[in-house]
């Protein structure tokens, strides 16, 4: 059952960017599901995808519906995401936290193709940077490595995994929390 909400209703575009095989589609359809739906096989996104979800803010009667652009990590479909996210409010970055080339690359190539977008200058209402797959044992990135990267971004760390749907609702609540804080100041 869908609960009832009282309060305004912002909305807000969430583009979600990182390389291949980082969990992206996995913390999207996990977050979106409640935890439910956790894909058993990997499944390239071979095309942006845009699935919504509506956050309650804490202690307010208002929501913000967040409009979750899943963006392929793919060099084929780099000329078009800048289309594809048309001015997104938010940004997330994902990286694989056993795979150090995929923190590099957030900070290397998707700052670089985010900040080339003809949008950039009006600049993100706030971006998160988070680190996926801390459920596996071979780790190689460190979370120092990973606040570091969202401190030069000016971004917020966070870590967790999809497959064990931990840490997901932190940093999807604070996207929105940041939104809605941001919204209501222009109010």
């Amino acid at each position: 059952m869908t609960p009832y909400f009282q309060g305004k209703l912002y909305r807000a575009k969430l583009a979600i960017v990182g390389d291949t095989t980082v969990g992206k589609t996995a913390m999207v359809q996990m977050f979106t599901s409640d935890g439910g739906k956790f894909p058993k096989a990997y499944n390239m996104t071979f095309a942006p995808e845009v699935v919504t979800k509506r956050i309650p803010i804490h202690n307010t009667e208002d929501s913000v519906e967040l409009l979750i652009y899943d963006s392929p990590g793919t060099d084929l479909y780099e000329n078009y995401l800048n289309k594809f996210w048309n001015k997104p409010h938010l940004l997330l970055y994902v990286f694989d936290s056993t795979n150090p080339k995929t923190l590099d690359s957030v900070e290397g190539r998707w700052v670089k193709l985010v900040s080339s977008c003809d949008w950039f200058h009006g600049r993100p209402t706030a971006s998160a940077i988070f680190g996926n797959k801390t459920d596996m044992p071979d780790r190689d990135c460190t979370d120092d490595q990973g606040e570091a990267v969202a401190s030069r971004l000016g971004s917020k760390y966070f870590w967790g995994s999809a497959k064990d749907n931990q840490g997901l609702d932190e940093v999807f609540y604070y996207l929105a929390e940041e939104f809605h804080k941001f919204s209501k100041r222009q109010d």
